[in-house]
């Protein structure tokens, strides 16, 4: 595998986790203030905790990536 392909798969992973990231605090925010205009609270608690799970899977999915790169930093490559 070349090193593009692995740098796009780890560029990837990572903006994917920043993105359920915030999806996280969003949710959290709308959960705790009790905003929801569409759907229930009930809802969007589940909508929550499957984001979380999604952050679990992208977090394993880098951790991989990380490991196939067999180093962690990543600055000294260029």
């Amino acid at each position: 595998m070349t090193i593009e392909t692995k740098d796009r798969a780890h560029d990837k992973a990572f903006a994917n986790i920043y993105a359920c990231q915030c999806d996280i605090k969003r949710l959290r925010a709308e959960v705790k203030a009790n905003i929801s205009p569409f759907i229930t609270q009930e809802q969007n608690i589940g909508i929550l905790e499957l984001a979380q799970e999604e952050l679990k899977t992208w977090n394993y999915l880098a951790k991989l990536i990380e490991i196939d790169y067999e180093y962690n930093d990543y600055l000294t490559n260029e």
